[in-house]
């Protein structure tokens, strides 16, 4: 009987030792990401935020999914040799199916990115609906390159 209850009584405390003494939050990996509505993006970068979670991009990362780089602090956020960023305009699409370019959306996107990003967009030209790639060296001049594994 006291061994029971001395293990009931231990056991929360040795659960909480293990538990608190974990990392805070795992790196969340984007791979190969098209994107999609922005608000469920802002909401999911968000809460990234809050929780201190890391995030890599390793792949393609397009439309909605580059809002990482305006929600997330760059402390937390790395991108690897594969990463490949890909900017268009805003589109909205009406319930019966017409897209319009969002214009005071796109301006109001493109001002939360970083100042770098946002002088590589502009000295392209500007958004449009055709997707142009932020990637290799001008992305990791950019974002800061995740660390090797092993390293």
């Amino acid at each position: 009987m006291l061994r029971s209850s001395f293990a009931a009584a231990v056991a929360p405390a040795l659960a909480c030792l293990i538990l608190c003494l974990a990392p805070a939050a795992a790196t969340v990996l984007i791979r190969d990401d098209p994107g999609g509505l922005m608000d469920a993006y802002e909401q999911k970068y968000r809460r990234l935020r809050a929780a201190g979670t890391s995030v890599a991009i390793d792949g393609t990362c397009e439309s909605a999914c580059t809002l990482a780089l305006s929600h997330l602090p760059a402390s937390k956020l790395c991108v690897t040799p594969r990463a490949r960023l890909g900017f268009h305009v805003v589109v909205r699409v009406s319930p019966f199916g017409e897209a319009a370019i969002a214009w005071a959306r796109t301006r109001a996107m493109v001002r939360g990115l970083p100042r770098s990003v946002q002088a590589w967009i502009a000295q392209r030209g500007g958004l449009s609906t055709a997707m142009i790639y932020l990637q290799g060296r001008e992305l990791r001049a950019t974002v800061r390159a995740c660390p090797r594994r092993g390293s």
